[in-house]
C-alpha cells in the first residue's frame, strides 16, 4: 500500500518490485495506491482481508495508530514494526551525547505528527481508543 506523493511511483510499487526482487510472484501481490491515509488504507485493505491472518508492517512510530485504525475496521492484524527510532544502550554514554541535537527535531516531529494524528482519529471516531 502506499500513495504516490510527488514520486514516479507510489510506495505501493516501490514495496512490490521490493518484493518481487525477493522471490514473491507478482500474481500474489495486490496493490493499494488510491488510499490518501492510513485511514483510507484500513478501510480498502480491511475489505480484502477481513477474517484472514494479517501482519501490519509499519514504522514503529506509526503502528500504534495504524493498529487501531485498522482494528477499528474490523481487522485483527499482528503488528510488525518497523525503522526503529531508539535503541537501549548497555555502554555508559559520555556526556557529551546529552546535548541537543538537530536530528532529534525529526523525532519529536513524527511523536507530534502521530499524537495529532491519533487525536484527529478520535475526534473523526474512526478509533475507539
Amino acid at each position: 500500500s502506499g500513495y504516490v506523493s510527488g514520486d514516479t511511483l507510489s510506495n505501493a510499487e516501490v514495496n512490490a518490485r521490493m518484493a518481487e526482487s525477493l522471490g514473491i510472484p507478482r500474481s500474489r501481490i495486490t496493490l493499494f495506491e488510491n488510499n490518501k491515509d492510513t485511514h483510507d488504507e484500513a478501510v480498502s485493505i480491511s475489505r480484502h482481508l477481513k477474517g484472514k491472518e494479517v501482519a501490519l508492517v509499519s514504522s514503529a512510530t506509526h503502528l500504534p495508530r495504524a493498529m487501531a485504525l485498522y482494528q477499528g475496521q474490523g481487522l485483527n492484524a499482528m503488528p510488525a514494526p518497523t525503522d526503529y527510532t531508539a535503541k537501549q544502550s548497555q555502554v555508559p554514554q559520555p556526556l557529551y551525547s546529552y546535548l541537543p541535537k538537530g536530528r532529534y527535531l525529526m523525532y519529536s516531529e513524527a511523536a507530534i505528527h502521530e499524537w495529532i494524528g491519533v487525536w484527529w482519529a478520535r475526534l473523526r471516531g474512526q478509533v475507539n481508543e
